[in-house]
């Protein structure tokens, strides 16, 4: 009886160290998002009113710019912006129950910076193979049109972002 009730206490201590530690007892896969996933929305919002939004989507030749998750746990972003020529970034990322980590490989800063992206994003997860994120980061704008933002290389701001799963993994 003593060691029943010993096991029970064991299992009950598992089962809550799981719960506290944010993920499930069988946590989702790479696999589980994998796809090909097309931007919906995507903008950043300068703090300062001084300074006008920036719609990346409205830059970008939608065909050719998508986020694409492996099952593998490795993720590319392919992007081409309107008269420009097709860049790929390559990223790692992680699953858990409502998020996706996306960490982007070291000296893509340039790259980024054209797309008005830090280094690393969280997404939330939501329905029907919707990604969405809104996040504070500190942008450089000269780097996505040094023409139009020439010198505001540090400029705080908000990050929104969604996409959408188009397609299995190409």
């Amino acid at each position: 009886m003593r060691l029943a009730l010993l096991s029970l206490v064991a299992l009950a201590t598992v089962a809550l160290t799981a719960c506290d530690s944010g993920d499930a007892i069988d946590p989702p896969t790479p696999a589980d998002v994998a796809g090909v996933y097309a931007f919906e929305a995507f903008r950043f919002q300068p703090t300062s009113t001084a300074l006008a939004g920036v719609s990346v989507l409205d830059t970008l030749v939608a065909a050719e710019s998508f986020i694409e998750l492996l099952d593998s746990g490795q993720a590319t972003l392919r992007f081409r912006r309107v008269g420009g020529t097709t860049r790929f970034v390559a990223a790692d990322f992680e699953v858990r129950r409502q998020q996706i980590r996306l960490t982007f490989q070291g000296g893509n800063e340039d790259t980024l910076g054209r797309l008005v992206l830090p280094n690393v994003l969280t997404f939330d997860r939501g329905d029907g193979g919707v990604l969405t994120l809104s996040e504070s980061f500190t942008a450089n704008l000269e780097a996505y049109d040094a023409t139009r933002y020439g010198g505001f290389t540090a400029i705080p701001g908000t990050l929104t972002l969604r996409v959408r799963t188009s397609s299995a993994s190409l």
